[in-house]
């Protein structure tokens, strides 16, 4: 009787485990979702400036982006820091694919802590789009290009939807792959 219930015990976890294994490989819808992020995937480094008001700043940029999670999410970490050594643009982020919504899911950190949740979207040409509402009515969007190993991104603010200010604007070029 021992035997029986031993080898039904064992049957049972070794189907549980090979279930549990199989669920954990993405679909290849969500691989295709992600995959358009993959010229991003990287080591980057670059110039950039950050404007607020009438004070500009000029910064060194570095950006890591990589997969996580089985290839089934973006984390970009980026720094940009002025000639002085000292912080002046920072992001991390996390980017995934809801699949009941069909669209790209955006987690950001600001350099104050605070979390936001941009919307995000990668048009037909391969451009990243993304943006958010800020407290005051105002919208912030950016555009990230990636042609030939650089990466061009410009960021704008408006009060109004229709009229946009330019406030920032990195190029970087791809030092290597990442993985």
């Amino acid at each position: 009787m021992k035997k029986i219930l031993f080898s039904s015990f064992a049957l049972l976890l070794y189907c549980m485990n090979g279930h549990a294994q199989a669920s954990l490989q993405p679909s290849p819808e969500l691989l295709s979702a992600i995959g358009k992020f993959e010229p991003l995937i990287g080591y980057w480094k670059g110039e950039g400036w950050v404007q607020m008001g009438s004070t500009r700043h000029v910064f060194q940029q570095s950006e890591t982006v990589s997969l996580k999670a089985n290839n089934t999410v973006v984390q970009i970490d980026g720094l940009g820091k002025d000639e002085s050594g000292n912080a002046v643009h920072q992001a991390f982020a996390v980017i995934s694919f809801d699949y009941d919504k069909s669209a790209y899911q955006m987690l950001a950190v600001r350099a104050d802590g605070r979390v936001i949740y941009p919307q995000i979207s990668v048009n037909e040409s391969g451009v990243i789009e993304w943006g958010f509402k800020v407290g005051n009515g105002g919208q912030v969007k950016f555009n990230i290009e990636i042609k030939d190993n650089t990466w061009r991104e410009t960021g704008k603010f408006s009060s109004d939807g229709t009229n946009w200010m330019p406030f920032l604007e990195m190029n970087l070029k791809k030092e290597s792959p990442g993985k």
